[in-house]
């Protein structure tokens, strides 16, 4: 080989690891925080019993299908958001940076009660961007992954599925008189 053609070679194997270095230590570092147990997950901290003033049957405008799902709690009864936002504070992903290689966050959505400004439950899942160059669509850029991955049986991202059991978990109803 000539003189130029080992320095072509040479930049090309060093420009390489130079612009992806951060992609293969990020998803190490994806993958130490999505299985750790304590980090990623649903988090409820104190189960609340509601009383009947929390809940209305379902809009009669409405489609169930059009509903939120977190906030049905049977056949026709749900949540009444505007009582509900009036006690608690419900957070809705909110972004967290986890690590700045990759970058990587948290995505958490939480309930807080105002009284005490207790957090009574918690759901995290993560995202990784997997790359400055992913991030800015450089080079073939990937959509970036989630923990937990995969769907479940009904197609549903699983890294959401936390997420919208949060409020069925931290909170309890029981009709009055039973």
């Amino acid at each position: 080989m000539s003189k130029k053609q080992w320095i072509v070679l040479i930049l090309i194997l060093g420009i390489y690891p130079a612009c992806k270095w951060d992609y293969y230590l990020s998803n190490y570092l994806f993958e130490q925080y999505c299985t750790d147990p304590d980090r990623i997950g649903l988090f409820v901290y104190e189960k609340v019993q509601l009383g009947d003033e929390y809940f209305i049957p379902f809009p009669k405008d409405k489609e169930p299908r059009d509903l939120d799902p977190r906030f049905i709690f049977g056949e026709n009864l749900m949540i009444n958001r505007e009582r509900f936002d009036e006690d608690f504070i419900f957070n809705v992903y909110k972004k967290v940076p986890i690590s700045s290689i990759g970058p990587i966050n948290a995505e958490e959505t939480s309930v807080i009660r105002k009284s005490d400004q207790k957090v009574l439950g918690k759901a995290v899942s993560a995202a990784n961007a997997q790359g400055w160059l992913n991030q800015f669509g450089l080079i073939g850029g990937f959509p970036g992954v989630y923990c937990p991955a995969g769907r479940d049986e009904n197609h549903f991202p699983r890294s959401r599925l936390a997420h919208y059991a949060l409020v069925k978990e931290t909170f309890t109803y029981q009709a009055q008189g039973e």
